[in-house]
């Protein structure tokens, strides 16, 4: 018997070549090689005995041949139990008597769990067969085993198969398709994209059909607006005049992408001639030239192909499984050189924990780190509302193609030991074996994406214990016993894990390295964490938000106030520096962070909008513009004067500063138009010691420095 999950039922037609070819032992030389297919014997077969007939009517013909005959059985699990359905006995029971006289040769093939399930209850069956495994062939082989294999798709398709094609198949199937078994999935990778190429070569690419969906769709709108306007219905000047544009640029688009498919066909339809030529009469240099100009013709990204390559089989494996590959990561590329930057876009004064990040990553993604491991893991510590959940939001945004990615797991559901089996699933017999896990479903139907361990620390210790394979060899094992493959995922964990201590580091030494801050929380991550399991992630340690980052935040939440506000409305917001500055130093809390900015929009800002612009709505008038500066509600929650002020950043202080014993700031004289109010400030340290400071606002709201001094209290 053969366990033929990497290719046992392939082995029939080998012996029936190899017998041809005469190298096998005499004694089988001349067997003649026969398919015992059960379907077709039961088939029809709904009387009581009648299967049975049919089956001891073919033992019977075997044996009485005068050809020697071996039989081959596919799905050989299937003898079990096959033909009992009508009250009579099964395949099994019927060839036992057969094979334990050696009377019938026979070569059954099955997958080991169904060897497991099936012939090993059978201990009579079982002994009647010699078990042979089959190991799934190294690189080396299954490239053999394709090259052998190549002409019969390349003949049915009508399409050259490369053997660059080949061994990318061996390889891309290996490293991102870990679920199957080689050379099964090579040749499925084969066999689909060669019969896409051959489709190619019939009907339009993919992106010629959105093309001119698009086109059709713009113009489809366009055509509906006419309509109301022939009807006397007011139709909006400024929506018909981007659908125009957008209709040109549509045009525009369709007219070059048509164009370049075209040639691509031309060329592809001469390369096709040249090759079906007769090698005598073949132009060998015509083909050269035409080849040279469909490359560059199609650049990186061809719309058809004229032969299986690499990049075919990237586009096939990319389509499966969803990570780009091969050709395919141009764009990936350039998204990872400029990572930092564009995460920094959305993730505010975190330059040192994201340019870790990043050149974490791009290593990953040149192939320089080893392939056993996730593309990365990190754990993110820091204060909360520092940014730590939006960096996930924003890689996924910015890598993977959208925040559709990112797979969030409250950790704090995992509090219990039994929790487990919610992330990987239900193990047999137990309630709810067979759906899935949360973690692992998620990851199976979407390997390329980004995994969110949200406040990690709080998982139960067998929780956290999970994870040492995973974050080690970047596979788990789910309660059904698949293998699940992690390693084209970031696997992100936030936790708030020493926040005291990130704060106070950093208003002792503002400039403080990355190092010192985890030299500073490793104490706090220790008692959490296992060391083994610390030593498979790396720390990023986020900083506590100043005045100027929450300013910046604010600027960004506000774009995003105004985006909304111009698409649903379109109107828009605009506001001034010293607001926003104001906003800002209403909302520095070293501990909440930018979690006080939604506060305070949602609870001051943004009711403030919605009731001007309901009120404008209410008397008929459509505003086009809304600016926070004239809407004085926004001003309840804000210092109406300096002592007001100075009130409020002494209590903040106080409260939030455990260092700090008492503060006495004092309002100085203020002669500088260009200044909101100037402070002497002096901090007395519960150390003995104090830190003397003058300050002033500008108008934006900032906090400057005009001299320090430090000193015994």
């Amino acid at each position: 018997m053969w366990l033929k999950d990497d290719g046992g039922a392939d082995i029939k037609g080998s012996v029936t070549v190899q017998g041809r070819e005469g190298t096998v032992p005499n004694v089988i030389r001349d067997v003649r090689i026969l398919t015992l297919d059960l379907g077709l014997l039961q088939a029809g077969a709904g009387v009581k005995g009648e299967f049975e007939q049919r089956l001891k009517t073919v033992i019977d013909e075997v044996q009485a041949s005068a050809v020697p005959i071996l039989l081959f059985i596919d799905e050989a699990h299937m003898l079990i139990g096959a033909g009992n359905a009508a009250g009579g006995a099964d395949a099994a029971n019927l060839l036992k008597p057969a094979l334990a006289r050696g009377e019938l040769r026979t070569i059954a093939a099955t997958t080991w769990s169904e060897y497991k399930e099936y012939f090993e209850r059978d201990a009579a069956l079982e002994r009647r067969f010699q078990m042979i495994k089959i190991e799934e062939p190294d690189d080396e082989a299954a490239c053999l085993m394709l090259r052998g294999l190549k002409e019969r798709y390349a003949t049915y398709h009508n399409v050259h198969v490369r053997d660059e094609a080949l061994v990318a198949a061996v390889k891309l199937s290996r490293r991102y398709i870990p679920a199957r078994q080689l050379p099964d999935k090579a040749v499925d990778l084969i066999d689909t994209a060669a019969a896409r190429i051959r489709m190619g070569l019939e009907s339009p690419p993919s992106e010629l059909q959105r093309a001119r969906a698009a086109l059709a769709a713009i113009e489809l709108e366009r055509a509906t607006l006419e309509s109301d306007r022939q009807a006397g219905i007011d139709a909006s000047p400024e929506r018909c005049e981007a659908l125009d544009t957008a209709r040109l640029n549509a045009q525009a688009a369709l007219t070059a992408l048509q164009t370049r498919y075209d040639t691509e066909l031309v060329l592809v339809r001469a390369i096709q001639a040249q090759r079906e030529t007769a090698p005598e009469a073949r132009n060998a240099a015509e083909l050269a030239r035409a080849r040279e100009s469909l490359a560059h013709a199609q650049g990186r990204t061809p719309l058809i192909f004229a032969d299986v390559d690499a990049q075919a089989i990237a586009r096939v494996v990319a389509e499966w499984t969803g990570v780009p590959v091969g050709n395919l990561v141009e764009d990936e590329v350039q998204s990872l050189l400029t990572l930092e930057a564009q995460l920094g876009e959305r993730v505010v004064a975190q330059d040192d924990a994201l340019g870790a990040l990043a050149e974490s990553l791009r290593t990953a993604k040149a192939g320089l780190k080893g392939e056993d491991a996730p593309l990365g893991v990190f754990l993110l510590a820091g204060p909360s509302g520092v940014g730590k959940t939006e960096t996930a939001l924003a890689l996924a945004d910015v890598l993977f193609g959208g925040e559709a990615a990112l797979t969030t797991i409250n950790m704090a559901e995992y509090q219990e030991a039994h929790t487990v089996s919610q992330l990987k699933g239900s193990p047999p017999g137990y309630v709810g074996y067979g759906r899935g896990g949360v973690l692992t479903e998620a990851v199976r139907q979407r390997p390329y994406s980004v995994v969110l361990l949200d406040e990690v620390e709080k998982a139960h210790r067998d929780v956290q214990d999970l994870f040492y394979q995973v974050f080690d060899r970047g596979t788990m094992r789910d309660g059904e016993g698949r293998e699940i493959n992690f390693r084209n995922c970031v696997i992100l964990m936030t936790s708030n894990l020493g926040s005291a201590q990130i704060i106070e580091a950093v208003l002792d030494t503002p400039p403080i390295a990355q190092t010192a801050l985890l030299d500073a929380i490793r104490p706090e991550l220790l008692a959490h964490f296992q060391p083994a399991l610390l030593a498979r992630f790396r720390t990023l340690v986020y900083r506590p938000l100043d005045v100027d980052a929450l300013a910046r935040i604010v600027r960004l939440k506000l774009a995003k106030v105004a985006t909304r506000l111009l698409r649903q409305h379109e109107i828009s917001l605009a506001c001034d520096d010293s607001l926003i500055g104001a906003m800002a130093q209403v909302c520095l809390d070293r501990h909440s962070g930018a979690r006080n900015v939604d506060a305070f929009l949602n609870q001051q800002v943004l009711p403030a909008v919605s009731r001007e612009l309901l009120t404008r709505m209410a008397s008929g008038v459509q505003p086009a513009q809304i600016r926070l500066p004239d809407l004085t509600n926004i001003y309840k929650a804000l210092p109406a004067s300096a002592h007001q002020l100075r009130d409020q950043m002494q209590l903040t202080l106080v409260k939030y500063e455990p260092r700090i014993r008492s503060v006495d700031i004092t309002i100085l004289e203020n002669k500088d138009p260009g200044v909101l109010v100037s402070f002497e400030m002096t901090c007395h340290l519960s150390k003995k010691g104090l830190v003397r400071f003058g300050t002033y606002f500008e108008p934006p709201g900032r906090l400057r420095l005009q001299h320090r001094s430090v000193g015994l209290d």
